[in-house]
């Protein structure tokens, strides 16, 4: 062995002794050494492969110690062998860590894992190094060294050369990986977004690889983001002795309000006799296309109509409000300053108002508080009570109005009675709310809680979603209204309950099994014969000389009503005119 210094783990920032005296750290009365074990080894086909050395403390091993190490590339990529990449390790970056030594243990393995691939590729070469320690510390033996150096022996195919891949506008910090920056995407025309493609080894001969954009994330691109309306893609030729290629995308501009979304650029498909290195990049493009306006506590008018773009007008600060959209989708942050007396105008697109204040006390919208405006946003931790008017959603709109940011202590309480033109979307958050629809047809999505669902004329839907929308609840024959819904002014010849989320079979969904009683069961429901191959059941009876009917829904579909079930309690049914029809499977 060479000998060099070795170095510990133990951090020596400053070191304060017992009388208070402050100065560097005093030595060790140990010091460490590394060299290989089983270091030189083919990678494998598949899985992982542990490449270990073996670490060595020199000195006093009477009590525990420690020492860090870290690993990085070997050699530049124009060497034989070449360095490791970070994608040749299990976690995909230079690993690093901390050995430690009980007392008396004087030596230690330390491990490396390498991924294996079916690629050819050439040799590759990684070091293993060990922290540095206080100078003057106990001396090691001659020969002693502080790094080792691993080898990656290619078991594949033989190959001339690898093809790596990086964005052009990639930084590469002191390890030597990729950090990405990403492109931002312009109001009109394109944005030229380019990466480079890196062929290393022997160069000599001509050589190409496939390349491909691809979407990434929960937001991925698509065709429209680029260029001639797909998602690009091409082959990299290589001439004799070229290194290096660029390729260029383009990314269409436009004004559009979307999400950051996410990309990918891979290679694939190498000639004969290369390999990839590294052929995934990812990264994402930035939206720019909208504007911000900020109120004051003053009585505030801001007006976007001339904005190409899509606006936030922020105007949660107070006062009375006139607030004018444009032909884009605006969104008007209004936070616990909504009044009457404010005049909220989306105009054209897409709008939404977001509200997030304490409103328990009720506000009753005016015939200009709110217009052309098609979705309410209730924020969590507040509850709401709101009256709208007849010109709060315009002939033939739909407003909805989404509470299911609301948690199990918040309500929302919506009266939409006025409403004689427009249409009603509710969505319930966790808490008991209260929905009161209008004069066409809306939808109720009551959500958790015990909720309050009333919905006036035209044909409205009552869908729900889980057993906990509205558990089966029965304690002595009443029902719980903290946790099950009750709904009024159902109208049993046009209204509709859906329980298609359910996925009842088709016998299930053949019929719906009714029964007119003079009292509500207060046991299990299908001791009475309910279900059979029915999926609801419907029990009909007078309480205190109003026609009451409970509908039960086999959620679990285990022919039972019980824990996992559904129940929703109506009035305002005559007997009789409840029927399969009115069911939604």
């Amino acid at each position: 062995m060479v000998v060099v210094m070795a170095s510990a783990s133990t951090s020596y920032q400053s070191f304060t002794a017992t009388g208070g005296h402050v100065g560097p750290p005093p030595p060790l009365p140990y010091s460490f050494g590394i060299e290989q074990a089983d270091a030189i080894k083919a990678e494998g086909g598949t899985g992982t492969t542990t490449f270990t050395f073996t670490v060595t403390r020199f000195g006093d091993a009477s009590g525990p110690a420690s020492i860090g190490w870290w690993s990085w590339g070997a050699s530049s990529a124009n060497q034989a062998p070449p360095s490791a990449s970070p994608s040749d390790f299990g976690a995909f970056t230079y690993p690093t860590g901390v050995v430690e030594f009980a007392a008396g243990q004087t030596t230690q393995t330390l491990s490396v894992t390498i991924l294996g691939d079916a690629i050819g590729e050439t040799d590759e070469q990684f070091t293993v190094s060990l922290d540095g320690i206080p100078f003057g510390s106990f001396a090691p033996p001659a020969g002693t060294l502080t790094s080792a150096a691993g080898t990656i022996l290619n078991d594949d195919a033989s190959v001339v050369a690898t093809w790596n891949v990086a964005p052009i506008v990639a930084v590469t910090n002191v390890g030597g990986d990729p950090q990405l920056l990403s492109v931002t995407e312009a109001d009109s025309g394109t944005t030229a977004l380019s990466f480079s493609i890196t062929r290393m080894g022997n160069i000599s001969g001509p050589a190409s690889v496939q390349w491909a954009i691809a979407g990434d994330g929960t937001n991925p691109v698509d065709g429209a983001d680029f260029s001639g309306g797909v998602l690009p893609g091409g082959t990299a030729q290589f001439i004799a002795d070229q290194r290096i290629a660029v390729v260029t995308v383009y990314v269409n501009g436009d004004l559009t309000a979307e999400a950051t979304e996410g990309y990918r650029f891979l290679l694939s498909n190498p000639s004969a006799g290369t390999g990839i290195d590294v052929g995934d990049v990812h990264d994402v493009i930035y939206d720019t296309d909208t504007s911000y306006y900020y109120g004051s506590t003053s009585n505030d008018s801001i007006n976007t109509s001339t904005d190409p773009k899509s606006a936030v007008i922020d105007a949660s600060q107070g006062g009375n409000d006139t607030l004018t959209g444009g032909t884009r989708d605006e969104t008007f942050l209004l936070g616990g300053a909504l009044t009457g007396q404010d005049k909220i105008n989306g105009a054209g697109g897409s709008d939404r108002l977001v509200l997030d204040g304490n409103y328990s006390a009720g506000i009753t919208l005016g015939s200009a508080t709110v217009t052309n405006v098609e979705q309410f946003v209730f924020a969590a931790g507040n509850s709401y009570k709101i009256t709208t008017n007849a010109a709060t959603v315009a002939s033939g709109a739909t407003l909805t109005v989404d509470a299911t940011a609301l948690g199990s202590l918040d309500s929302a309480n919506v009266n939409g009675a006025a409403e004689t033109n427009g249409k009603f979307v509710f969505l319930g958050g966790a808490g008991k709310d209260v929905f009161t629809g209008g004069s066409q047809a809306d939808v109720f999505v009551g959500g958790g809680g015990g909720d309050a669902l009333k919905g006036n004329n035209g044909a409205d839907v009552f869908r729900y979603l889980t057993a906990s929308d509205s558990p089966f609840s029965i304690v002595a024959g009443q029902v719980n209204s903290q946790i099950t819904d009750s709904i009024t002014s159902f109208q049993a010849g046009t209204d509709k309950l859906d329980f298609s989320a359910f996925q009842f079979s088709a016998a299930g969904a053949a019929s719906v099994v009714t029964k007119s009683t003079s009292a509500f069961s207060t046991g299990a429901v299908n001791g009475t014969g309910f279900f059979g191959t029915a999926g609801v059941a419907v029990e009909q009876a007078s309480l205190n000389r109003v026609v009451t009917t409970r509908v039960y829904v086999d959620a679990d579909h285990d022919g039972n009503l019980g824990s996992g079930d559904l129940m929703i309690q109506m009035t305002g049914v005559a007997k009789g005119a409840f029927k399969a029809s009115s069911v939604v499977f």
